[in-house]
């Protein structure tokens, strides 16, 4: 199984929702152009409510890019709408 100390991480900005993963084989990051290589962590962020091409070909960011990528679509203008949701397997039902 994976490892018990990694949680679910959900972040919701501006209509994007972006959850946290781990690669199974090597993508691109769409912020840098970096590559994500398998096993390592990276946020696969979709538009809410835009259909199942967004589903399917969902934009990659690694770890460390998410808040240019949010920003990014926020305008540049430091919104304060950007919630990040930590849920940890059955602790979160329970809350």
């Amino acid at each position: 199984m994976g490892n018990s100390t990694i949680m679910h991480v959900k972040v919701l900005a501006r209509g994007y929702i972006c959850d946290l993963h781990q690669a199974r084989k090597e993508f691109t990051c769409c912020v840098s152009g970096l590559t994500i290589s398998p096993g390592e962590y990276y946020f696969s962020c979709t538009l809410a409510g835009a259909g199942l091409a967004s589903l399917k070909f969902p934009d990659r960011v690694k770890f460390d890019y998410i808040t240019t990528y949010i920003i990014s679509k926020e305008g540049g203008n430091g919104s304060t709408s950007t919630k990040i949701h930590p849920m940890k397997g059955a602790e979160s039902a329970n809350r």
